[in-house]
């Protein structure tokens, strides 16, 4: 049985390691436009208007934000065990892994 504190340490590591292959995703192939710096509501949306300000916008720049705030959430919920308790979410929702195939998948469309 593992302790609440080595689930809490797992899950902050998941975390940073979402983040930085998000960050992966986004940054190879939109780097040259701007850059993305984090996951945080302010992050994207400073990153959102950037991207949208440059004379050749980025092309499917809605898709890949709403991408980015829904991993940006899941990543907090999956943060927040005591949501699991109160619901069953997690068996009808989409895991990170897929949803950054789909953020891959939109910024290669981008």
């Amino acid at each position: 049985m593992r302790t609440p504190s080595a689930d809490r340490f797992g899950s902050f590591f998941s975390r940073v390691q979402t983040e930085r292959n998000v960050l992966a995703i986004v940054n190879a192939r939109f780097s040259s436009v701007a850059e993305l710096h984090g996951l945080t509501t302010e992050a994207i949306q400073q990153w959102q208007k950037r991207c949208a300000a440059v004379e050749r916008p980025v092309e499917n720049l809605d898709a890949i934000c709403f991408l980015l705030h829904r991993v940006s959430a899941r990543c907090k919920s999956e943060a927040d065990q005591s949501r699991i308790v109160f619901d069953d979410e997690a068996q009808h929702r989409l895991p990170i892994s897929g949803l950054l195939i789909q953020l891959r998948e939109a910024c290669l469309q981008g």
